[in-house]
């Protein structure tokens, strides 16, 4: 069986996002964190 996923990251200054699909668009996990850009947490 040949799956197919799609996976997106949206690393932001407030929050950070990320997401799991199937290609058919059925999600199959979706996770919030800290922030990610390194301007906003001081390191670089």
């Amino acid at each position: 069986m040949n799956r197919q996923y799609i996976i997106g990251v949206d690393g932001g200054a407030t929050k950070s996002s990320a997401l799991i699909s199937q290609i058919k668009g059925k999600i199959i996990s979706k996770r919030v964190g800290k922030a990610l850009n390194y301007h906003s947490i001081g390191q670089f």
